[in-house]
């Protein structure tokens, strides 16, 4: 799967056939600003992206365009989008795993723990 630095949730009220054809079409239309990406499906109408992107302000244009916008509105489609970024050095890291209901035991979210080992 390769590093990634963001991860995208997205919810909407378009078939899940839809939503991924869409979500491959703008990956593969701005190709030069990530180096990779991944979906997990987390019901029919929401999933998760993981991807590394390499210029977050040429998202702007393909994503925040008057097109996509209405397209978004009209498919009751909302996102959150966070950045993301390694865990290492000297920390020492505590995981804590559950099942999320909503994923009927296909992903395991993580809540993490960081001690300073000052």
């Amino acid at each position: 799967m390769g590093q990634k630095n963001s991860c995208m949730r997205a919810t909407f009220k378009c078939t899940w056939a839809e939503m991924i054809a869409r979500l491959e079409h703008h990956m593969s239309t701005i190709s030069a600003v990530h180096t990779g990406w991944t979906v997990a499906k987390e019901s029919d109408h929401s999933f998760v992206v993981l991807a590394n992107i390499t210029d977050f302000s040429a998202l702007s244009e393909p994503m925040m365009n008057e097109e996509q916008v209405q397209r978004d509105k009209n498919n009751g489609a909302e996102y959150t989008a966070d950045t993301m970024q390694p865990m290492g050095g000297w920390a020492k890291v505590h995981a804590l795993r559950y099942e999320h209901k909503t994923l009927k035991g296909f992903v395991l979210c993580s809540f993490f723990s960081i001690k300073s080992s000052r």
